[in-house]
C-alpha cells in the first residue's frame, strides 16, 4: 500500500510540473496494480483525477511488464479519442525501475441507463474499425507485442472441476448443464475470420457512464485479437444481460462492424454456463 508521500512523488512524475496533493482515497486495485482517486490543485485549479500504479510483479495478461502495460494504456487513452472511442482524458505517466504509473481525469460516473450498453456497442464497433497502421508507430508495437486475452470466457468454466470434486451429486441434478459444460470445453473457444484491436476486458466496471457520456478505462489488455472477444464480453460477462438486450446491443454494433453471430453465440452461451456455475457456489451446493 503507497502512503501520502509515494503517491505525492507518483503524481509529480507522471504530471511534472507544480501541483498540490490535498487527499487521496485508495480504490483498492486489483491484479497487482494499486488505484487511487486524487483531489490535487494543478497550475492553482482544482481537479480530481485517478492515479494507476503498476506495481512490480502484477499479473500482467499482456507481458509488456510495468512499464510497457503503462506506457500502452497512456498512448491508448491519448490517441483513440481521435477516432471517437471516448476515454478519459490522460494527464501524464512515468516509470520508475521496475514499477510506472499513469494519471488520468477521474470520470463522475452515475448509474448505467437502458442506453449505455447500446452506446458501449457502438464505443466498441468504432474501436475495432480503427485500422492499426492509422494509429502511432509506438502503440502499434506494444499492441503487436501483447498477448492477447483468448480463452478468458472458456476458462471462467473451470471452476465446475471444483464442483465435481466437493459436490460430485450436481453432475446427476444438472445434467444439461452438465452437457452444455462438456460441449463448450470440447469445441474450444472459436474464433472469427478478422483480426481487430481488441479492448480485452470489456464489461461494465471498465464502462463508465458519465453527464459527459461514456467513457471507456483499464486500457491494459489492448491487443490484436477476435473481436467477438470484446462484443461477447459485453453481452455476457455482466449477470443481468437478458436475450432481449444482447439482441439490441448486437444490432447495434453492427449498425457499425460486422459480426459473426455463430461465434457471438457461443460466447453468450459460455457466459450463461458461467453464470449458473457461480449461482450453484452462491447457493451453497457445492458444499459437502
Amino acid at each position: 500500500m503507497l502512503h501520502m508521500r509515494p503517491v505525492e512523488d507518483w503524481l509529480c512524475s507522471c504530471i511534472g510540473r507544480g501541483l498540490v496533493v490535498s487527499c487521496h482515497r485508495d480504490m483498492g486495485g486489483e491484479s497487482g496494480c494499486g488505484v487511487w482517486s486524487c483531489d490535487v490543485e494543478l497550475d492553482g485549479l482544482p481537479r480530481q483525477v485517478i492515479l494507476k500504479v503498476y506495481q512490480a510483479g502484477f499479473a500482467d495478461g499482456s507481458g509488456l511488464g510495468p512499464g510497457g502495460a503503462a506506457r500502452k494504456s497512456a498512448l491508448a487513452l491519448s490517441e483513440l479519442r481521435r477516432f471517437g472511442v471516448p476515454t478519459p482524458r490522460l494527464i501524464g505517466h512515468a516509470s520508475r525501475g521496475d514499477m510506472a504509473a499513469i494519471v488520468y481525469q477521474k470520470v463522475q460516473a452515475r448509474p448505467w441507463t437502458a442506453t449505455t450498453r447500446l452506446e458501449a456497442a457502438e464505443a466498441l464497433a468504432k474501436l475495432h474499425m480503427i485500422p492499426i497502421s492509422e494509429i502511432g508507430d509506438e502503440l502499434a508495437c506494444l499492441v503487436r507485442s501483447s498477448v492477447p486475452n483468448r480463452d478468458r470466457t472458456l476458462n471462467g468454466l473451470k471452476d465446475y472441476r471444483d464442483l465435481e470434486e466437493s459436490a460430485s451429486e450436481w453432475w446427476a441434478e444438472y445434467p444439461e448443464l452438465r452437457g452444455e459444460i462438456e460441449w463448450l470445453r470440447a469445441g474450444g473457444e472459436p474464433q472469427s475470420a478478422r483480426g481487430a484491436l481488441v479492448h480485452g476486458d470489456y464489461f461494465s466496471g471498465n464502462l463508465l457512464a458519465s453527464d459527459a457520456g461514456l467513457k471507456i478505462v483499464d486500457w491494459d489488455l489492448l491487443a490484436l485479437g477476435d473481436p467477438m472477444w470484446d462484443l461477447g464480453f459485453l453481452v455476457g460477462a455482466d449477470r443481468e444481460v437478458g436475450e432481449e438486450e444482447a439482441a439490441g446491443v448486437v444490432a447495434a454494433y453492427s449498425r457499425m462492424a460486422p459480426v459473426d453471430r455463430a461465434v457471438v453465440s457461443w460466447h453468450r452461451r459460455c457466459w450463461r454456463a458461467f453464470w449458473k456455475l457461480r449461482e450453484l457456489r452462491e447457493r451453497g451446493l457445492a458444499e459437502t
